[in-house]
């Protein structure tokens, strides 16, 4: 049993509801994969060629951990039809799913299957190089920041947002970016 705010729930299906997949083919794909573990919740879509992930820690859990694959009809319901206040609890049995949102309850089958391995591809770390061409600027490192001096504006500062680094070759004129996406905090 899983209690998370509504709001949330409607987020998370409002963000991954567009990489699921149309094609009945691979009936795992027409799916919303959901995972609890470690008091970790993580929503997966992906159709072959785009893929949402959204991992949130959870306060109220009962129960084992596990996977399901939810159908996208049934996500896209829940998200049509759920109220933004309040919470929803979510009970999950071997086969079916249970949403109980204030006097609305939602029953449905899961998918059976195995939802295919998606964290193998998604890179654990990049780089970005960007070069300045020209005349007129100034580029230098303030600790973890970067400050560009242009023209006779005056400086602006750029702050490295967590997990990414900077570094500037000053000779050849190039900026690096650097990060380890395990570090990187993306919840927007």
């Amino acid at each position: 049993k899983i209690n998370i705010p509504q709001i949330d729930l409607f987020r998370y299906f409002n963000l991954i509801l567009y990489a699921v997949s149309a094609d009945d083919s691979r009936k795992v794909l027409n799916g919303v994969f959901i995972s609890v573990k470690a008091n970790m919740l993580t929503t997966v879509a992906t159709d072959g060629k785009r893929l949402s992930l959204i991992e949130k820690p959870i306060d109220k859990f009962e129960g084992s951990e596990g996977d399901i694959i939810l159908h996208s009809r049934v996500a896209s319901e829940i998200h049509r039809v759920i109220p933004k206040e309040g919470n929803v609890d979510i009970e999950i049995g071997e086969k079916q799913i249970l949403f109980r949102m204030g006097n609305t309850v939602l029953t449905s089958k899961l998918i059976e299957g195995n939802f295919p391995n998606y964290r193998q591809v998604i890179p654990t770390s990049f780089s970005k190089k960007m070069e300045i061409q020209g005349v007129g600027y100034r580029v230098q490192l303030q600790g973890k920041n970067m400050e560009f001096a242009l023209g006779y504006s005056h400086p602006v500062p750029f702050k490295a947002p967590e997990g990414i680094t900077f570094e500037i070759d000053k000779e050849k004129k190039n900026i690096f970016t650097d990060n380890n996406v395990e570090d990187t905090n993306f919840d927007r």
